[in-house]
């Protein structure tokens, strides 16, 4: 079946746990038939347009909910699995940035400049809890994220997985302990590495050479200030958030583009 022109139908979906069987009535008669690879909740319905090339099936499509939600206009899809990890990229490095945000604006007699970020967790910091779960957070949600990139950027996703799992280190080792500053800043040289590397490794993977460019870029400054973070105790601060920053502006923007693609089915068909 072919059509030289995008044509519209009504898509009935059933949902189920892995997968969605659905059936498309087109408005000239004919009918479409397949599933989809993710799973969608019970009794929605789609307005899509479908376009068939030698049985290819192109779907574009706008979701509608119940009547309520017709009556809202509604757009919206639950949050499925693959969303979710995605933006474990988004909620960790916000937590984290927040955490060292707030708490070295506050902190009396901290300066952002030159003072280092662990020095918020150190043993006898009152912001010890308050920082730490700020590392813990940056851990979790970086983590869910890298095991969700491992199938779009795999050797980008060993890099970030790297950066939260030594980061649960920073935050087990604080400055100031029983075990000393060495297994503390073992752990960040560790995690640094990691955040600057994600970048640069996963440029190779993504589309068009503006934006490989631009991520290897992302990596390469972010390292840089690392870097000069530990070469330059002065402004250890000031170094140290603007290395992070960038490196999880990088770890937030992917993980929106992956939250995005994984709001959109993937979805075989076959004509009958």
């Amino acid at each position: 079946m072919h059509w030289a022109t995008p044509v519209r139908g009504a898509l009935t979906v059933e949902g189920a746990r892995n997968a969605t069987r659905w059936g498309l009535s087109c408005l000239d008669g004919s009918a479409l038939r397949g599933h989809a690879a993710s799973s969608v909740p019970d009794h929605q319905a789609y307005e899509a347009v479908v376009r068939s090339e030698d049985r290819a099936m192109m779907f574009a499509w706008r979701y509608a909910n119940d009547s309520d939600a017709r009556r809202r206009g509604g757009r919206e899809m639950r949050p499925n699995g693959h969303q979710l990890r995605s933006l474990g990229g988004v909620a960790g490095p916000v937590a984290f940035v927040s955490a060292w945000s707030i708490l070295g604006a506050t902190k009396a007699g901290y300066s952002p400049v030159h003072d280092p970020i662990s020095r918020l967790a150190a043993v006898d910091s009152a912001s010890r809890v308050a920082m730490t779960s700020g590392f813990l957070a940056f851990s979790l949600g970086v983590g869910l994220y890298a095991k969700e990139l491992s199938a779009r950027m795999p050797v980008a996703a060993v890099a970030a997985m790297t950066t939260a799992v030594a980061t649960v280190g920073i935050a087990v080792t604080p400055l100031g302990s029983s075990l000393g500053d060495v297994p503390h800043a073992t752990c960040a040289g560790i995690a640094y590495l990691g955040l600057a590397a994600a970048p640069i490794l996963g440029g190779r993977d993504l589309a068009g050479r503006g934006r490989r460019r631009a991520s290897i870029a992302v990596g390469v400054v972010s390292g840089a200030c690392l870097l000069a973070s530990v070469l330059s105790p002065s402004g250890v601060g000031l170094l140290q958030r603007l290395g992070l920053t960038v490196g999880d502006t990088w770890i937030v923007v992917t993980a929106l583009g992956m939250a995005r693609q994984a709001a959109k089915p993937s979805v075989d068909a076959d004509c009958r």
